[in-house]
């Protein structure tokens, strides 16, 4: 399936990215860029339909203050602004079915879906992609098949992504599991989002921070 033609979400994002950020190009390093504890509903993100992505199965669970995806399908959410640069990207996760084939993903520096970088987990390891226009058109950073880069099925796990210029750092629970490069640095700024990739599961207390 193919995902959003090239420009759309740049444009569909813009008014959400505004009302969450307003224009962040110059940040001192340790300024929140954004964050979200989900009490105002989804207002800050952008769901994205692209690669057979289903926003109806997006919703919030005040009690939890989290955002859910349910049942087990494809779903993208993106926030923030197309000029953010170095920054750490953090959420806590839980992933309440794993199906085969099935991972969560973070991404970086995208301003359109599949142009950009993402961290792709499960419940045993990760992998760092640069992605190049579609899912399957990419390039493998790096990958750790050790169950303390991943997150494990029904279990709150914080994770941290830090990208400065074309460095990648992967925090899983506060321990660094993984630092790669993009030698050709393709992808200089842009914003961030999750994707469910035919799992189910929840995010709480997302932040950005410049770095």
């Amino acid at each position: 399936m193919l995902s959003l033609k090239k420009g759309v979400l740049l444009v569909a994002v813009l008014a959400a990215a505004v009302l969450a950020t307003g224009a962040v190009a110059l940040a001192a390093a340790g300024d929140v860029l954004f964050e979200d504890d989900f009490s105002a509903g989804l207002d800050k993100w952008y769901l994205d339909t692209g690669t057979g992505a289903n926003p109806s199965n997006f919703f919030v669970d005040p009690a939890a203050k989290a955002m859910v995806f349910d049942p087990v399908g494809f779903g993208n959410a993106f926030a923030g602004d197309e000029n953010w640069k170095d920054y750490a990207f953090e959420a806590d996760v839980i992933i309440r079915e794993y199906p085969q084939y099935g991972n969560f993903r973070f991404f970086l520096h995208m301003n359109e879906l599949w142009f950009g970088y993402g961290v792709s987990f499960l419940a045993d390891g990760m992998m760092i992609f640069r992605f190049d226009g579609n899912w399957d058109v990419r390039e493998v950073l790096g990958e750790v098949w050790d169950p303390k880069a991943g997150i494990p099925l029904d279990t709150l796990t914080h994770v941290r992504v830090e990208i400065r210029g074309n460095q990648l750092t992967v925090f899983v629970n506060g321990e660094q599991v993984a630092q790669v490069e993009d030698p050709d640095g393709v992808y200089p700024s842009g914003r961030v989002g999750f994707r469910f990739d035919y799992v189910r599961g929840e995010v709480r207390n997302v932040k950005v921070t410049a770095l």
